[in-house]
């Protein structure tokens, strides 16, 4: 009896050692690249503490915030029946873009900037190491994109004060030559050093390109006209 009471407390003991270890091994929901650590090694972790931060590089959500005079535009032109309507280019690699589809939006504007923020996923290719938190367009394939999105393009470093697709320019009155404040909302990024303009400006209106951070509004300058170079209108 006392073998068989030395055995029971023996083989109690060996499966508590055997929960013990189990307690050492953590098991992630899914595949992906851990970005994050908040404990070292042979450090002890309490039920609930976070221990790192692992990401799903397989499938990228881009959320880009859509002005209300868009967003009847982009669901009316989404079709559920097509998968290739979008694509995505990303500023690190410019000379591809990705097929992307349209999986949520918010039917509640943010409060701050106005916007609706809509969702739209992608699977890129592992060997062309796309990582989240990488700045990325979003565009309408479409037999004309200006059909969807017209307006002008400005140089990239005449916007000011963004917020989402908010900014203002420093506009010139070509009579007075003063400068004023120009409040204007932006598209898409376009080709080169430049950004699409969708209201605030018409294609008569002269903006400060360069050296916005030494003019300001009522200020008045002399100014030179210059050819528009590439696809700056």
């Amino acid at each position: 009896m006392a073998a068989q009471a030395a055995v029971g407390e023996l083989e109690a003991r060996l499966a508590v050692a055997r929960d013990q270890l189990s307690d050492t091994r953590l098991y992630a929901p899914f595949g992906g690249v851990v970005t994050q650590r908040f404990i070292e090694a042979h450090e002890m972790a309490v039920q609930g503490q976070p221990v790192m931060t692992l990401d799903d590089i397989s499938v990228l959500e881009i959320p880009v915030d859509v002005p209300e005079n868009l967003v009847s535009i982009l669901l009316k032109a989404t079709s559920p029946e097509k998968s290739d309507q979008y694509s995505a280019r990303f500023l690190t690699h410019e000379d591809g873009t990705y097929p992307a589809r349209l999986t949520e939006y918010s039917s509640r504007a943010d409060q701050a900037i106005g916007t609706y923020e809509f969702v739209f996923t992608l699977t890129p290719d592992p060997k062309d190491l796309v990582f989240p938190g990488m700045t990325a367009e979003i565009r309408l394939m479409s037999g004309s994109q200006t059909d969807f999105f017209p307006g002008l393009d400005v140089p990239l470093q005449s916007l000011m004060g963004v917020a989402g697709n908010s900014a203002h320019v420093l506009r010139v009155d070509p009579e007075s030559g003063e400068i004023f404040r120009q409040p204007v909302i932006f598209e898409t990024l376009s080709r080169g050093n430049a950004v699409r303009v969708k209201t605030g400006l018409s294609v008569s209106d002269l903006v400060v390109a360069d050296g916005t951070a030494f003019v300001r509004q009522g200020q008045k300058v002399r100014y030179e006209l210059v050819e528009p170079k590439g696809d700056i209108k």
